[in-house]
């Protein structure tokens, strides 16, 4: 599950993940070493989870044969794209602030 909090509960994001580069990333982050969870705060840490998202979107774009829609409910090896986009878009919105 990840989700991003800043300050209030308005501001989580939580989604199941499956996907092999997100668990590694989360696994460096805490999950694994004996916590249940990972706690992603620095910029640093943030902007790895978004490059990884920008990845997968990517990836998926390129798979998507040419005319067909991509639909929120299509996932991206794992990941549903609508939780992916929304992801996206608010580490890109907390990136500016």
């Amino acid at each position: 599950v990840v989700r991003h909090g800043d300050r209030t509960p308005k501001q989580k994001l939580k989604m199941r993940v499956r996907n092999a580069k997100l668990l590694r990333c989360f696994e460096a982050h805490g999950v694994g070493r004996g916590c249940a969870e990972a706690k992603l705060k620095t910029p640093v840490q943030l902007q790895e989870v978004l490059d990884l998202a920008e990845e997968l979107l990517a990836e998926s774009d390129a798979k998507l044969a040419p005319g067909s829609e991509n639909s929120s409910e299509s996932e991206a090896d794992g990941v549903p794209l609508g939780k992916l986009r929304q992801l996206q878009l608010v580490l890109r919105r907390g990136r500016r602030a």
